[in-house]
This record gives C-alpha cells, sequence and structure tokens, in this order.
C-alpha cells in the first residue's frame, strides 16, 4: 500500500488535500509542485476509522465546515465567545525531522517542512475521566507542531485543538500562538465545531481523530491555510468536523531551504490552562503520524535528514502545560532510552503507537 497509482483516491491523502485528489486547487501552486505519489497510513501503526474513508479534503477558504456527503460551510465560534469557553491549550511522544550531518548529506541540507499529521486516541477501556479543574469528562486532544521562529521575526507555535466539556460544544480550534508576546495577546484562536453540545460522553471505542495538513489559500495561492479535520464519536462516527484559518505566522513555509515545522507530537490532556485529564481504569492507544510529501528522506535515516522518535518534555509556554495521569505500558521519560518504536512507510508517512494506561 506504500505506492498506488495516480488515478486512484487513497483515504490517507484524501484528508491531506493533495493535488492529485483535491481537483478544486489552483494549478502551479505549492499543494501542485508536491510528490505526486499517494500515501498510506504507516504500516505498523493502527489506523483509525476516519484514515479508511474516501473524503475530499475541505475547502482552502478561511471558514468552518462540516462533511456528512459534502462539505457544508457553518458558523465559526465568535472571537469572544472563544476566548470565554476554549482556554489555552508532559512528556509525550513525538516525532522530529532533524538535519542528518554525517556523510549522507554532504550539502548541510535541513529538513523541508512536515505537510501534515494526525493523531488518533484509541480508547479500549475506560472507567471514568475528570478534569479536576473543568469537571467531569473534560479534556481536550492535541495535535501541535514545535516552536518556530516565524515571519514576525517572533518564537511561534500552532495547536490544532478539540476541547471538549459537558454543556457546551466542543471547541475544534487552530491555534496561532505568538510565544514572545505571550498571554493573551500572543494567542490567537479560530474555532468552529459542533454547534450543540456533547450528546454523550467520551467512552470505551471511541476513536477520536485529528488531521492537520495545509493548502493554498484559494484566494491567494500564494500563501497558505491551514486545516484541522476531525471524527468526535461522542457526536457522530460519520461526521466530519474542520476548521480552516490562516498560516499567521508562516509555519509552512521554508525558508532558505530550511522547513519550519519539524515535529509533531499530541494527546488526550487536560482540558485547558494547565490542567489534568485524570483517568481510571483506562487503556488508551496514541497514534501519532507525520507526513511529508516532498521526499524519501523519512525513512531509514536516509538522505538529507532523518524522523526519530523523540521526547517532547519541554513546556512551550507559561500558559500551556496540559497534561495527563497516563502512564505508558512501555516506559520512556526524560530520563530514558526507550522510546515507542517509528515505524516509516515509502514513501513521505511516519508514525508510533503506543498504550497508556491508569488504575
Amino acid at each position: 500500500m506504500s505506492l498506488i497509482k495516480r488515478s486512484v483516491v487513497l483515504v490517507v491523502v484524501a484528508f491531506f488535500g493533495l493535488s492529485v485528489c483535491a481537483g478544486a486547487e489552483p494549478q502551479g501552486t505549492i499543494a501542485g509542485s508536491r510528490d505526486t505519489a499517494l500515501l498510506s497510513w504507516p504500516k505498523g501503526v493502527p489506523s483509525p476509522p476516519l484514515a479508511r474513508r474516501d473524503v475530499p479534503p475541505p475547502p482552502s477558504v478561511v471558514g468552518c465546515y462540516e462533511y456528512i456527503r459534502a462539505w457544508r460551510r457553518t458558523a465559526c465560534r465568535t472571537r469572544a465567545y472563544a476566548a470565554k469557553h476554549y482556554p489555552p491549550a508532559e512528556y509525550l511522544p513525538a516525532i522530529t525531522y532533524k538535519k542528518v550531518t554525517r556523510s549522507a548529506n554532504p550539502r548541510h541540507q535541513s529538513p523541508e517542512p512536515i505537510t501534515g499529521g494526525a493523531v488518533g486516541i484509541n480508547i479500549t477501556r475506560l472507567g471514568s475521566l475528570n478534569d479536576p479543574t473543568w469537571g467531569r469528562n473534560a479534556f481536550s486532544i492535541q495535535f501541535n507542531s514545535n516552536g518556530f521562529t516565524g515571519s514576525n521575526g517572533d518564537d511561534d507555535w500552532v495547536q490544532f485543538v478539540d476541547q471538549s466539556k459537558p454543556r457546551q460544544p466542543d471547541g475544534l480550534c487552530i491555534w496561532n500562538i505568538d510565544l514572545t508576546v505571550g498571554l493573551p495577546n500572543g494567542y490567537h484562536q479560530t474555532c468552529g465545531g459542533p454547534a450543540s453540545n456533547p450528546p454523550r460522553s467520551i467512552r470505551a471505542d471511541d476513536w477520536p481523530t485529528l488531521f492537520a495538513d495545509y493548502n493554498p489559500s484559494a484566494s491567494n495561492p500564494s500563501v497558505n491555510v491551514l486545516k484541522l479535520m476531525a471524527v468526535l464519536p461522542w457526536y457522530s462516527s460519520s461526521i466530519i468536523y474542520s476548521v480552516v484559518a490562516n498560516d499567521a505566522y508562516g509555519l509552512t513555509q521554508a525558508v532558505n531551504g530550511a522547513g519550519r515545522w519539524t515535529e509533531v507530537f499530541g494527546s488526550i490532556l487536560g482540558f485547558g490552562n494547565n490542567s489534568t485529564a485524570d483517568f481510571t481504569k483506562a487503556k488508551i492507544g496514541v497514534s501519532l503520524v507525520s507526513l511529508d510529501c516532498r521526499t524519501d528522506a523519512c525513512t531509514n535515516n536516509t538522505g538529507p535528514w532523518s524522523a526519530q522518535s523523540t521526547h517532547r518534555a519541554v513546556k512551550l509556554s507559561a500558559g500551556t502545560g496540559e497534561q495527563n495521569n497516563l502512564r505508558p505500558t512501555d516506559t520512556f521519560g526524560p530520563t530514558t532510552t526507550t522510546l515507542p518504536g517509528l515505524q516509516c512507510t515509502v514513501p513521505h508517512a511516519c508514525g508510533l503507537y503506543y498504550i497508556d494506561t491508569a488504575s
């Protein structure tokens, strides 16, 4: 499944909006110049139901959407509502692209940007979930970039997040964050998602999934828009929600050949403002996937850069440090060398999978 003919639309790539399956995208743009090979979910990494569905990418227009049989525009949250209800969102495994300095890279090339990725949370057992700050069944699912020096010259960051708690609609948000400015003025979110309160709580057998990528803007193909797509089973396993936001600080741009987006990490965590998701009697599988659509170099440490299974142990800002009480079945942390095995599928898709538990 690593390579298929151009005429076939593979499900995972349909979500990431590559030009081979995004007929509405402008020709001659960044997306159009990407590798035309289609991707599979990395072998050895369990794939969520969302990764097996044939769905076109959402429009490359800033806004909020949902997909049932076609993409339909929905109302985004107002800035005031989002600021009130969705606060800014540990030692987490990460996939990091690093420059190889050995003879494999004689020209000292830096990585091109990661072009997309996903996090899937496979709930196989769940007794209870409580966030001591925000209440019972409150949590967030986060898919985060590395920190980077943005087009504004500041230290910036991007988070793709779903924030869920009873008695208010989920907030599916893309956060463009200026860490130099900090809270509150440096945090800018575009939020959408379901219009109603969650019909039920998260439970065993749910497999919520976030996909993130980018495409050229439909109104200005010289710049990119960020896209977040999600299946939230406590609402529906058949509806896909999406938010499209401006790439405010240039995460997806390469500068002098060096990519800014070089890492992904994420999990199920506290709802926001440094809170913790406390689980009991839980067993949760976490899938983390990165895509690099322009090179084979993420595979098997070949080429001028390599994908590595690493730790994300640094809190990127004082306002964001959500955690959980889950513990991996295999020990990994800041002082250990054991990490989830990284699985790469030729070409361009790398992923890892690990099991978290709570007694």
